[in-house]
């Protein structure tokens, strides 16, 4: 039997209550498939048919999902609330999202040097 208090789970079992620790992989296939469905399982890119072939491709795994926002430019540049929430995760295919990734660590790389001078 399990109960839920806040954002911790407690599991009853023979007689203790043990703490159960939510899940970061439960918590990101939720998101995964949330996306999935709202973005009808293709890539969030703009650009992703012009890097395609003319084709805007088909997202199939979890690990295609990134933050619009990355975690760091949003604490670099001050923003509140929590980066990790879902309204700031996309679904990209694999050529965009190492697009992304680059164009993200360019970025980070030129904010770390801002702050530096």
């Amino acid at each position: 039997m399990t109960s839920t208090v806040g954002k911790l789970q407690y599991k009853r079992k023979r007689g203790q209550k043990t703490k159960i620790r939510a899940s970061r992989n439960n918590l990101r296939k939720a998101d995964f498939f949330s996306l999935m469905k709202e973005q009808s399982g293709l890539c969030a890119s703009r650009d992703c048919a012009k890097n395609n072939d003319g084709v805007r491709q088909k997202v199939s795994s979890i690990n295609d999902m990134c933050f619009i926002i990355p975690v760091n430019v949003w604490e670099f540049e001050g923003r509140q609330g929590d980066p990790r929430k879902r309204s700031n995760r996309q679904l990209l295919c694999p050529t965009c999202r190492k697009i992304k990734i680059t164009e993200d660590r360019k970025r980070i790389a030129k904010l770390k040097r801002a702050k530096t001078s």
